[in-house]
This record gives structure tokens, C-alpha cells and sequence, in this order.
């Protein structure tokens, strides 16, 4: 069963010491095509059925994700060639995270009757939202969909986590940020777009982040960290 995906060689951009430093702290429109790189590669490498991100945290993430697969691949591999969001959280009760995930199980099903869903997170701590997500697809379809999880790893360059239970120190800087973010949530699970100056902000930075780092990779930079 595969756990995790290391790819060797895979070359990065050049970094500063105090770029190198801020990695372990916090992620933000600058940093994270480093981080999220992996991520793309191994979405173009497996090529998933489906694509879901635990929103609200995983939101611009997955937004950095499709900016940097569109630049450096083109359209995502997925049967819909998209990303879709669901709130989910470990304080959500079992029945609620089943609730929240039916309908991308069934979707992931009329794809493939033994589909890949790939979830994406920004981070994660104790893995509990992992595990319990884990359950509610295994009891949905009935052990018929392969699940693996992507989230970002600020240690271990060029390693994607797949299995979603890797403590992660850095924080992005827009977590709980619902104005950078662009979406809040009422009653837990109704989404609303903020359409803030912020929010509007952070996506042009994050397109023009994936664009300058998709020159660079293409351009064949290695990494000299």
C-alpha cells in the first residue's frame, strides 16, 4: 500500500537562508508552489478519479495546486478536470462527515468502480480528520475507493505525504482567515464567498507565484539547498 511518494531527483528553485527559515514557519503566496510541488507531481504521475479538498483550510492550497498543474501540465487529469471542496472537521460528528463526503463518493464511483480519490489538506496535527474521513469513504462505498491523502511538508523536500497522518509545523498565513480564504461557513457546512479585496489579492499573487515557479522549473534550476 503506498504511503508515501518520493520522487528523486527533483529539482527546485534556489532558496535563501531566510526563505529556507520561514519555510518551517509559515507558508504564504511566495513559498508554497515549494511545498505544493510534490503534491502536482504526484496528481500528474497517479492521475486520480477525483479530486476533493477539506475546505476551508485546504481552499487556497488546492487553488495553488490547480495554478501550478495548469501552468506546468495543462488541464487536471481528473474525470471532471477539477477540484472540489467539502467542509469537514474532526469536531464533526461520524454522521456528519458522511453527510459532507456522500455525494463525492458517488461522483468518484460513476467515474470508476475502483476509483482514486485524492483529498487534499493544508496541513495536519493529530490526523484525526484523516482517519475519520478514511472511515466514512471506506463505509460510503463499501471498500471500493482507493484514498489518499496530500498535504504539505515543509521538512522533506520532494516527499508527498499520501497518508495524511504527518505532523506539520508551518501554518499558512491565511489559516482562519476567511478574508484572505474567500469563503466562510454558517451552521458548519454552508458555504459563502467573500469576495474581499484580500481574498482577490492573495489569488493574483498565487497565480504570478506559480508562474514565475513553473518558468524556473521548466527552466531545469536546480536545487541547491
Amino acid at each position: 500500500m503506498l504511503e508515501k511518494q518520493n520522487y528523486e531527483p527533483i529539482h527546485l528553485p534556489k532558496r535563501t537562508v531566510r526563505e529556507w527559515l520561514k519555510n518551517k514557519l509559515i507558508v504564504d503566496a511566495e513559498n508554497v508552489m515549494r511545498l505544493i510541488y510534490p503534491l502536482v507531481r504526484y496528481i500528474h504521475e497517479k492521475r486520480p478519479d477525483y479530486l476533493l479538498a477539506l475546505d476551508s483550510g485546504a481552499r487556497i492550497t488546492s487553488l495553488a495546486i490547480l495554478a501550478l498543474y495548469s501552468e506546468l501540465y495543462g488541464e487536471l487529469p481528473t474525470k471532471d478536470h477539477a477540484i472540489h471542496f467539502k467542509k469537514v472537521s474532526h469536531k464533526f460528528t461520524p454522521a456528519l462527515i458522511k453527510h459532507q463526503l456522500e455525494g463525492c463518493v458517488q461522483q468518484a464511483l460513476s467515474a470508476n468502480e475502483s476509483p482514486l480519490l485524492f483529498v487534499i489538506d493544508d496541513c495536519t496535527n493529530t490526523g484525526i480528520t484523516a482517519s475519520r474521513v478514511r472511515r466514512a469513504v471506506s463505509e460510503l462505498s463499501n471498500g471500493k475507493v482507493r484514498l489518499r491523502f496530500g498535504v504539505m511538508r515543509e521538512f522533506l523536500a520532494g516527499i508527498t505525504d499520501v497518508k495524511g497522518d504527518t505532523f506539520s509545523l508551518a501554518r499558512p498565513a491565511w489559516r482562519n482567515q476567511p478574508e484572505l480564504i474567500g469563503v466562510y461557513y454558517s451552521d458548519n457546512t454552508i458555504p459563502h464567498v467573500l469576495s474581499t479585496q484580500e481574498a482577490i489579492s492573495l489569488r493574483e499573487q498565487i497565480r504570478s507565484s506559480a508562474k514565475q515557479f513553473a518558468a524556473k522549473i521548466k527552466g531545469g534550476v536546480k536545487n541547491e539547498c
